[in-house]
C-alpha cells in the first residue's frame, strides 16, 4: 500500500469516525428523551402538569432525529466521493460537506467553523478537481487551524475565482492569546507539511495570508495534464 493511499484511507477514517461518533450521541439522547418520556406518561394520569415537560421531551426527539438524518445524509453524499476521481465541482457546495462532517472537531475546540456565503449576485465557484484530493487538503487546513484556534475563534472559509484559478481563504477571526504567532504558528502545525504535499498533486499551492491570519488554497480551474480526468 502507497503512503498517498495510506493517508487517503486514514482520512476516510477519522472523517466517518467522527460522524459515527455524533449519530452515536443523537441516538443516546433518543434513547434517553423517550426514557424520560415513558417516565412522565405513567405520573400524567395523576397530574395535568406534566404537559410543558412532555411538550419539550418530543422536541428534543423530533430535533435529534433531524440532526441525525442531515447528519446521515452528509454521511452517504461523502461515502461516494471516490466514485468519479475527477470532476467538476461547485467548491462552495463541497466545502460546506467538508465543513459539515468537520463541526465535531471544531466544537471540541470551542471553535466556529463555517463556509461564508458568496454575494447572491457572483456565479457558483467551479473548478475541475479531484474530488478526494480537494476534500483531504480542505480538511488539513482546517486541522492546521484548530491545532492552534482558541477557544471563542472563527475560522471563515471564503471562495473566489481569478482569471485561472480559484482561492480558498481559511482566515481564523476572534482574540488569540498574548504574545502568540498564528502565522508562524501554521507554519511549524505538525499538518503544515501535509496540507503543502497534498495540494501539489491537484497543481495548486498553498500559503500564509499576507493580510489577516488565514491560510490560502490556489488552484487551478482544470487538472493538471498529470491529472486527466476519469469519468
Amino acid at each position: 500500500m502507497t503512503p498517498s493511499r495510506q493517508t487517503e484511507i486514514a482520512f476516510f477514517g477519522r472523517i466517518t469516525a467522527g460522524a459515527t461518533h455524533e449519530l452515536k450521541n443523537v441516538l443516546a439522547i433518543i434513547n434517553e428523551s423517550s426514557g424520560l418520556m415513558q417516565d412522565l406518561m405513567a405520573l400524567s394520569k395523576e397530574s395535568p402538569a406534566y404537559h410543558d415537560r412532555f411538550t419539550k421531551a418530543l422536541k428534543s426527539i423530533k430535533g435529534q432525529v433531524q440532526r441525525g438524518q442531515s447528519l446521515i445524509a452528509r454521511l452517504n453524499q461523502f461515502a461516494h466521493t471516490p466514485d468519479i476521481a475527477v470532476r467538476s465541482l461547485d467548491l462552495f457546495e463541497t466545502a460546506g460537506l467538508v465543513v459539515a462532517l468537520s463541526q465535531r472537531f471544531a466544537a471540541l475546540k470551542n471553535v466556529t467553523l463555517k463556509v461564508v456565503s458568496p454575494p447572491p449576485t457572483e456565479p457558483p465557484v467551479r473548478a475541475t478537481l479531484n474530488l478526494v484530493q480537494f476534500q483531504m487538503a480542505l480538511f488539513t487546513a482546517i486541522e492546521c487551524w484548530l491545532s492552534l484556534a482558541a477557544p471563542g475563534n472563527e475560522i471563515n472559509i471564503y471562495l473566489s475565482r481569478k482569471e485561472d484559478s480559484c482561492e480558498i481563504l481559511l482566515a481564523c477571526e476572534g482574540d488569540f492569546p498574548s504574545g502568540s504567532d498564528p502565522d508562524g504558528g501554521l507554519i511549524a502545525a505538525e499538518k503544515w507539511p501535509l496540507l503543502q504535499s497534498m495540494v501539489t498533486p491537484l497543481g495548486g499551492s498553498v500559503e500564509i495570508d499576507a493580510h489577516k491570519p488565514g491560510i490560502r488554497l490556489i488552484l487551478p480551474l482544470a487538472p493538471p495534464l498529470s491529472a486527466p480526468a476519469e469519468g
